[in-house]
């Protein structure tokens, strides 16, 4: 393989690409997956003996029991299980549309995407086993506040009232089913048609209104999450992605009729609130938090709003959107101050002006005019500020339906009309109670934001996990009146999937892909017990990322698509510090995890967005971020067994080896300064990595700035040194003792013929750092004689050649 060492098949491909669209993708090879895996974020076991995954039953949630001491632990495991799986993106069916009865008619048939009617069908099928009369009663029963005298005081003045164990007051399915809606963020749609279902299906029970308590529990955990965030000023990012999960679910509610989405007259009461009415009250909350000087709290807020805005456009004028969330909140954002301000944020990724690496390589003044709008409106442009520029775009088409997703038109339920008969017909599940309002009575944080009631107290916190910055590693998002551009170098292969980003991703798609990316990343995070058991793996977060591809429509709806997401992901690793949501390491594991999946596609964009960070971006990085590129590069060469094209280490060898400092050169050093600290044998590196660029091993190190001379050999320093080192390293000595030493009158005869001044002080350090000096020469021993074994069997080589070549010829 002529990219790099190693071996295994390349599969970085050529083309590159600059913000403006010029290809400079260089070399080939490269890159190494193991396999195709299924798109699994839940175990598939299903609790049964069967082996063979492919002979499942017609109703997937059918498998058999689990025996165990406790029947009940063990069946709402098993129902938990279920649930969580219900909307996974998988065995996606073709049918695409629902006719009841079989009737074919146009007036009946109902068109679905694929996914929905999946979705669709898969309720249907759990719904069936979920409500079978034997579960019915440990799955619905909850505790019902009439038959407690003691709790009926405050019942009528607020929905959300839970005195006594939460989940108790909504049973033990509804606690499932609304702890999956709250961490699964592709599934939202999915678990607001699941409650429908089962509400319809048992409203002929002793425990109708399950929608409702769902409801109400929703409401509970929001206002629990939102207290929390507030009060104590942890676990922001989880909380908030929590709030903003339920909040479309119950949005998603409003379309389907269980809650009040709109009314014309907006009444801001607080026990009887519609959905809008709901977004509306938390849009006050937020002006009062900012006359409060309480800007993040404001600015939560307004996130959490305008991220629900996409999932009531169906029923709610647009007049009024405007009117009573945008305007206020763009108001609100009038004295925003990014923290991600290149140069002057506090968390900012670009500098204020690009360091000048002195390579003479600058665009010329025409081009830089061209993109100066384009850079100022969309570079590392942070997520709050995109979300609002979004919104107030939702009109123009997207492709990402998410938002607009309605798996509960696919519903069916068979019903029998004519008992006496004992037929039987088949109809579509709609939701046939009255539509329930909200209520925020028990949101301590709003009525101390609203009223000023209570003594909750506003605790200062960042929005880290909430905001995020942007880095557009491969351009702006396209003008609906821009030009396409024309190829300034035909020489190489356009790039389809490259292309197919940057002509077919608006700005709308690119950030629905962003921010659910890393809503995924928030909600799917790795954790380990106490015990040590660990839940979830980077491989499980990056299979329920690849499902992504289901959420978009079109002809070859998904092209580009890995383009997007490794642009989401390397802005998330150019704004990762220590303390921070999504730290380094786990988006480092997840875009790897990415490249093991689907090789072919994603390491075609890595190379791309390696080409534009290096020509583009590097200058223009703080230092904190472009280490932590250096960090992510060098981590993921090592786990692909180095195989990354030659082409771009000759393309960076000039940097690297220059004596003068620039930030391509600083990049390139750190990295392989990196992959020496993580391997055993750094003449791996000589061999499998810089195959073609032996000269970069010279970098394996950092320079050095004091040069190391030696004492001469039998000096009264070089013995002095060898004591001293004898003392500290082999014998331990106590420093009480070794500082008698030094300042002892043997120790001041030695130095009086040394010369010099701080004699003692520069002994002394020579000693404690003498360690690293020796593994230092021991490694660059090793890589030398690794370089020079090299060099000898290229000698054999050319020798042997040439012996066979002429003893040929004597033959002849």
């Amino acid at each position: 393989m002529d990219s790099s060492g190693g071996g295994g098949r390349s599969y970085y491909h050529r083309g590159g690409g600059r913000r403006g669209g010029r290809g400079r993708g260089r070399g080939g090879g490269g890159g190494r997956g193991r396999g195709a895996y299924r798109h699994q974020p839940y175990g598939r076991g299903n609790n049964n003996s069967n082996n063979n995954r492919n002979r499942r039953p017609g109703n997937r949630f059918g498998g058999d029991q689990v025996a165990a001491q406790d029947p009940e632990t063990a069946m709402i495991r098993q129902v938990s299980s279920f649930v969580s799986r219900v909307g996974e993106f998988k065995n996606i069916r073709e049918e695409t549309i629902i006719t009841p009865d079989g009737d074919e008619t146009i007036t009946t048939a109902i068109s679905l995407r694929p996914l929905e009617a999946t979705t669709a069908a898969n309720i249907n099928d759990l719904v069936t086993v979920l409500c079978s009369e034997d579960k019915m009663e440990m799955l619905f029963r909850y505790h019902i506040i009439e038959d407690s005298p003691e709790l009926k005081t405050d019942s009528e003045s607020s929905m959300s009232v839970f005195p006594i164990a939460p989940e108790a007051k909504v049973g033990k399915l509804g606690h499932v089913l609304i702890s999956c809606a709250a961490g699964l963020p592709l599934q939202t749609p999915c678990y607001a048609a699941l409650t429908l279902a089962i509400h319809e299906r048992i409203k002929a029970t002793p425990w109708p209104g399950f929608a409702h308590r769902c409801v109400e529990y929703a409401m509970h955990h929001i206002s629990k999450d939102l207290d929390d965030a507030l009060s104590s000023g942890k676990n922001i990012a989880q909380e908030a992605c929590r709030i903003k999960l339920l909040l479309r679910f119950i949005a998603i509610l409003g379309k389907i009729g269980v809650v009040q989405g709109f009314q014309n007259e907006q009444a801001m009461n607080p026990n009887q609130l519609t959905v809008f009415g709901l977004l509306s009250l938390l849009v006050e909350a937020a002006k009062a938090a900012q006359q409060r000087n309480a800007a993040t709290v404001s600015y939560l807020l307004a996130t959490l709003v305008l991220s629900t805005i996409p999932y009531i456009m169906e029923y709610v004028p647009q007049e009024s959107i405007v009117e009573w969330i945008l305007k206020p909140i763009q108001t609100l954002m009038g004295e925003y101050k990014s923290s991600f301000t290149p140069g002057t944020g506090p968390s900012a990724i670009l500098l204020k002006a690009e360091q000048d690496d002195g390579d003479g390589n600058n665009d010329d003044e025409e081009e830089d005019e061209d993109e100066e709008d384009d850079d100022t409106s969309s570079q590392v442009c942070d997520s709050l500020q995109d979300l609002l520029r979004v919104v107030g775009k939702m009109q123009e088409p997207s492709r990402f339906r998410l938002p607009v997703d309605s798996p509960w038109k696919g519903l069916t339920q068979v019903a029998t009309p004519n008992p006496e008969s004992g037929e039987t017909e088949t109809t579509l599940v709609t939701y046939t109670g009255e539509s329930i309002y909200l209520s925020v009575g028990n949101f301590r944080s709003l009525k101390l934001l609203l009223g000023g009631e209570g003594d909750f107290q506003l605790v200062p916190f960042d929005l880290d996990g909430v905001v995020f910055g942007r880095l557009p590693i491969f351009g702006p998002p396209p003008s609906p009146d821009e030009e396409e551009e024309e190829e300034t170098e035909d020489s190489l292969p356009p790039n389809e999937n490259l292309q197919a980003f940057k002509t077919g991703f608006g700005l709308v798609d690119r950030f629905f892909v962003s921010e659910t990316l890393r809503d995924c990343l928030i909600s799917h995070e790795s954790s380990v017990n106490p015990t040590g058991l660990q839940h979830g793996s980077p491989k499980s977060v990056a299979e329920e990322v690849m499902s992504l591809h289901h959420l978009f429509v079109g002809e070859n709806s998904a092209k580009g698509l890995e383009y997007a997401m490794v642009e989401t992901i390397f802005g998330l690793v150019a704004q990762s510090r220590e303390q921070c949501a999504l730290k380094h390491t786990t988006v480092s594991r997840i875009l790897l995890e990415l490249t093991r999946l689907q090789p072919q596609v994603f390491s075609p964009s890595l190379a791309v967005a390696m080409t534009n960070l290096f020509e583009d971006y590097l200058p223009a990085l703080v230092p904190q971020a472009r280490d932590n590129f250096s960090q992510w590069f060098s981590f993921h060469l090592i786990n692909t067994d180095y195989q990354w094209p030659s082409a771009y280490w000759n393309l960076w060898e000039p940097y690297a080896l220059s004596p003068n400092k620039s930030s391509r050169g600083d990049f390139v050093q750190r990295a392989l300064q990196l992959m020496v600290e993580n391997v055993s044998d750094p003449s791996v590196l000589v061999r499998e990595c810089l195959s073609g660029s032996s000269s970069l091993t010279k970098e394996f190190f950092p320079r050095t700035t004091a040069t190391h001379v030696d004492h001469a050999e039998g000096s009264a320093l070089a013995s002095l040194e060898t004591e001293i080192e004898r003392r500290v390293w082999d014998e331990h000595e106590d420093p009480g003792l070794l500082s008698e030493f030094l300042l002892g009158e043997e120790v001041a005869n030695a130095l009086q013929d040394g010369g010099g001044i701080w004699l003692r002080s520069q002994i002394l350090t020579r000693v404690l750092v003498s360690p690293f000096i020796k593994i230092h020469r021991n490694l660059k021993d090793m890589l030398d004689n690794t370089e020079k074994n090299d060099d000898d069997m290229v000698d054999d080589m050319a020798l042997s050649k040439d012996f066979f070549l002429i003893d040929s010829q004597d033959d002849r």
